[in-house]
């Protein structure tokens, strides 16, 4: 195809977006919608973050006390984070109630809102259809959905979402108003909801502003403005926490834990070398990673690899992307989630690379056709990847047995005694259901106990045989596991 044949079909395509652009941005938004919200209650809970931070929201809003976690209503010192992401969690239940949908409804929320920021505030830095193609691509993310985020109780989504506001704020804070300042407080709040990781954002600006010369233009009253409003919620917060018994301890911990030990040592197993990350994001995201290479080695092979920092947008993505890439590489812990926060300015990227070579004469008809048919290929990949997840989510077979309890009549408040709580069966039986979990060493010790008794099905049959001997009533059981009436 000759090339002005190809710019023609560009241009009609660019004409179409532009004109009817409000309509596809609510299309993109609807589409969001339903892959963020559509059966976000279902099972299965993830076993650890979610089911424990959706406890801990739990029995904070039970104790009426919201500056201090409890797990298994005892102080949790093994969540180190700051309160603003057990208040999400909380003003959830508050809403629907104490449901999954509940827990988790924040965490959709503050993905949607992200998807309204790139076919809001884009169009006007990178154009209407480099932005909506940003959108559409962070909206068939899977990670972004499942690993700790759209549909996920864990605070990630939260904290990405204020990582973006940040760096719009940052990409204005060279025009006269509160963008600075407001960048500051972006920063405060990500520390409210994810503590130390927020040291991200600080790195970010300190490249971006001496990359970009911005950081002479910037008035001192701007940083005194950015830095008072980013230090005062984090003050405030950690005086109140310190206030009650141990909290100088915990705030020690909490630094120590976060900082120190992630950094220097694989924490709870979470181990992996430095290529952990980018492995990770092959294996989960590898069609998609495989165009963006593509893109990038199509235009570094036109344009020439130069360092150019004069676009500050672009800047400003790249570092956004880099900044935790590289940061959480070299620390020593590994967890797939840490990288949540690179998949906005990451779809940005996209975005721009593609309309950038697709609207360049000086790239080869043959080299757009490629890109296109691989973009189609891993936007219709992703897609299908998460209808299959949302439409078939895999249950667990105690979940579902207590999901089934919650539906029919019974007293809250009831013992429910059960053997070795996983994190995700206690919230079930203690949230959604509630229930009271109560832990038992041996059958023997449930005949006086009243109330109700999840027992696994063995192979032997035993615990089948105890319930006839004994003459309990079966309530509920699935081929895993039977609910027993005491």
């Amino acid at each position: 195809m000759p090339n002005n044949e190809s710019a023609g079909i560009y241009q009609k395509g660019i004409h179409l977006v532009e004109t009817y652009y409000p309509f596809w941005a609510v299309l993109v938004l609807l589409w969001a919608a339903f892959h963020f919200f559509y059966k976000l209650g279902d099972i299965p809970v993830w076993d650890w973050d979610e089911a424990r931070y959706a406890t801990n929201a739990y029995e904070m809003q039970q104790n009426h006390d919201y500056g201090i976690c409890t797990y298994n209503h005892e102080i949790d010192d093994w969540n180190k984070k700051p309160f603003l992401g057990p208040w999400c969690i909380v003003a959830g239940y508050r809403l629907f109630g104490f449901s999954i949908f509940g827990m988790r409804f924040y965490s959709a929320l503050s993905c949607l809102a992200l998807i309204l920021l790139l076919v809001w505030l884009l169009p006007k830095v990178i154009g209407k259809g480099p932005s909506l193609l940003a959108a559409v691509a962070l909206v068939l993310t899977p990670p972004f959905l499942f690993l700790h985020g759209a549909r996920n109780g864990d605070y990630c989504a939260l904290f990405c979402l204020f990582y973006s506001l940040f760096l719009i704020c940052l990409y204005k804070a060279e025009e006269k108003g509160p963008f600075f300042p407001l960048a500051g407080l972006c920063a405060g709040l990500g520390f409210l909801v994810y503590s130390f990781h927020a040291a991200l954002m600080l790195v970010v600006a300190a490249f971006y502003l001496l990359l970009t010369g911005l950081a002479r233009k910037i008035s001192i009253g701007s940083y005194m403005g950015s830095t008072l409003c980013g230090l005062l919620p984090v003050a405030g917060w950690a005086l109140w926490r310190g206030s009650y018994p141990g909290g100088i301890k915990f705030l020690t911990e909490m630094f120590t834990y976060d900082v120190v030990s992630h950094t220097i040592q694989p924490v709870e197993g979470h181990v992996g070398g430095m290529d952990f990350y980018f492995s990770d994001l092959s294996a989960q995201h590898f069609i998609m990673g495989l165009y963006f290479l593509l893109a990038l080695f199509l235009y570094f092979s036109v344009a020439g690899f130069k360092l150019d920092f004069k676009d500050k947008a672009l800047t400003l993505a790249s570092l956004g992307v880099l900044v935790p890439f590289v940061l959480y590489s070299i620390a020593r812990t590994k967890l797939g989630w840490y990288l949540d926060p690179i998949y906005p300015p990451l779809a940005l990227l996209t975005g721009w690379l593609t309309f950038r070579i697709l609207g360049d004469a000086a790239f080869r008809p043959i080299g757009k056709g490629l890109l296109l048919f691989l973009l189609a290929v891993a936007l219709i990949r992703s897609e299908n990847i998460i209808l299959k997840a949302i439409l078939h989510p895999q249950s667990k077979p105690s979940q579902s047995l207590l999901a089934e309890l919650a539906k029919t009549p019974h007293a809250p408040g009831t013992d429910i005694l059960g053997q070795g709580w996983s994190q995700a069966d206690r919230f079930m039986a203690e949230v959604v259901c509630g229930l009271n979990p109560v832990e038992y060493k041996d059958l023997g010790e449930v005949t006086n106990q009243h109330g109700y008794l999840m027992l696994e099905k063995d192979l032997k049959n035993e615990d089948e045989k105890f319930v006839q001997d004994h003459r309990l009533e079966v309530v509920l059981q699935n081929d895993d596991w039977m609910l027993v009436k005491l």
